[in-house]
């Protein structure tokens, strides 16, 4: 009798330490939500707020309206129309543990504090609309996102969002989904994820296009309120277009190949270094290809403090924001640039684009830049002077003739039938438009090589020009930069 006595009070004890357990992780749980909601609630045309939150014992529910502001173009007779708000609300189901064992079937097994499920319940078109639009998607009905409160405060994150079909209007949508998946660590001090987007296909009467869609991934770490750093890759899938040319009537077709885009980023004391590298495979348009293209950038000595302090006030300003007018929003970011621009040029920032190559048809270009000022020379936006003597850098540009002379044919070309179309130049045919413009092609390019701004090497025009201690020097001669030096 003694032993079941001492059983059941230490399982009453477990129930008692599991429900006081549950109900502050539930409590947690809340302080966290309204936590964030309050920190991210209202960042430039976005806007969130707290519609309810139901407080249970086990489980727990709330409402998030997610709105998104969009201003108007402006009215017939000049006035400036008010901004249109589209608002979604979200719901949350918080199962608050802890749960020893989490939940299967949504990636999110093992031990956890909380697990949550959103789903999407209405938007700002009306009822009638909503419910036609889930009648065409159901799947828009269900849990989209699940996320994992881990014991240790970290946080696993799935969003799917299934493919669809949907015709309406005559134009057929094909969306082959989208996955998110994402792990925060405990205070979102690192963040690490993968997404993709397999494929999208819209079909018209007078057009189609095919997108093999986007994947990524991303490994970041807060080193500074909210400077991250660390690598990301992004895939973006061959598009291909097709439409009926209004004006001929005949198809066009365009293809644009894959583009890759990956960052590297560190810190090294307060010091930021980045690179990105940028390969493009080209885009085909009526059977001509442009591309493929490379282009790998390098950023080095870039102070991290500075970096940090404007991501805050970036977000404060949006914060404080009452109104989303583009106009009024790059009126207070200019302050903010400038002030950025003068803390980064005291560390010495150095910027390189290592590589820069693009193929046309009619030939390639090729180049490298670096730039970098000197902290100690004063730089500064608003004093030109002094922001020259603090510049070092070095260029060399090499582009193939032909492409040269094709690039200056088509904007002589456009100027001369412009202006013959307003009468400002005699009423010369194409033909003798075409040999004005072979004339004018050739004085420009042999003008240039005389002055010795380009120099010819077979095939190529090249450039080379060094700028140190307030000097030019292109292609090996001293220029001066001011009439009269």
């Amino acid at each position: 009798m003694k032993k079941f006595i001492v059983l059941a009070v230490i399982v009453l004890l477990c129930v008692a330490s599991w429900a006081g357990a549950t109900y502050f992780v539930g409590a947690n749980v809340q302080s966290r939500y309204t936590g964030l909601i309050d920190q991210y609630g209202h960042f430039g045309p976005f806007t969130l707020t707290t519609q309810s939150y139901d407080k249970g014992f086990l489980e727990s529910r709330a409402q998030t309206v997610v709105e998104i502001r969009v201003p108007q173009s402006p009215s017939e007779d000049g006035q400036e129309n008010a901004e249109d708000a589209v608002s979604f609300v979200f719901e949350h189901t918080f199962r608050h543990g802890p749960l020893p064992l989490g939940a299967s079937g949504q990636q999110t097994g093992g031990p956890a504090l909380a697990l949550v499920e959103t789903r999407l319940v209405s938007f700002s078109a009306d009822e009638e609309d909503f419910e036609k639009l889930l009648a065409e998607i159901p799947a828009l009905a269900e849990p989209f996102a699940f996320s994992k409160i881990a014991l240790d405060g970290s946080v696993r994150s799935r969003v799917t969002i299934p493919a669809f079909e949907n015709q309406s209007e005559g134009n057929l949508v094909r969306w082959g989904g989208f996955t998110l998946e994402s792990q925060a660590g405990p205070d979102m001090k690192t963040l690490m994820g993968t997404f993709d987007m397999p494929k999208m296909e819209l079909i018209m009467a007078d057009g189609r296009l095919t997108w093999n869609g986007i994947s990524g991934r991303f490994d970041l770490a807060e080193t500074l309120p909210m400077l991250y750093v660390g690598t990301s890759q992004a895939s973006f899938g061959v598009m291909d277009m097709s439409f009926i040319d209004k004006q001929s009537g005949q198809l066009k077709t365009m293809q644009m190949k894959g583009f890759e885009v990956a960052s590297d980023s560190s810190v090294d004391g307060t010091l930021v270094r980045y690179e990105q590298t940028l390969e493009f495979g080209g885009v085909t348009v009526e059977g001509e290809t442009f591309g493929p293209g490379v282009l790998e950038i390098e950023m080095n000595n870039l102070d991290g403090e500075a970096l940090s302090s404007f991501q805050g006030q970036v977000q404060d300003l949006y914060r404080d924001s009452d109104s989303f007018n583009p106009e009024e929003l790059v009126g207070r970011m200019l302050p903010l640039y400038l002030q950025l621009f003068q803390n980064l040029a005291a560390g010495n920032p150095e910027l390189t684009i290592r590589k820069l190559h693009f193929a046309t048809p009619q030939g390639d270009v090729d180049g490298r830049v670096r730039v970098k000022l000197d902290g100690n020379a004063g730089a500064a936006a608003g004093n030109p002077a002094a922001l020259l003597q603090s510049l070092d850098a070095e260029a060399d540009l090499s582009v193939a003739e032909s492409l040269a002379r094709s690039l200056a044919k088509d904007t002589i070309r456009q100027n001369l039938m412009g202006a013959r179309e307003r009468g400002d130049f005699p009423p010369y045919s194409d033909e003798e438009i075409a040999n004005l413009v072979e004339q004018q092609v050739d004085g420009q390019i042999d003008g240039l090589l005389a002055q010795n701004f380009l120099v010819s090497d077979g095939a190529n025009l090249k450039a080379s020009a060094t700028f140190s201690n307030g000097e030019l020097v292109l292609n090996g001669t001293l220029l001066p930069l001011f009439q009269g030096q």
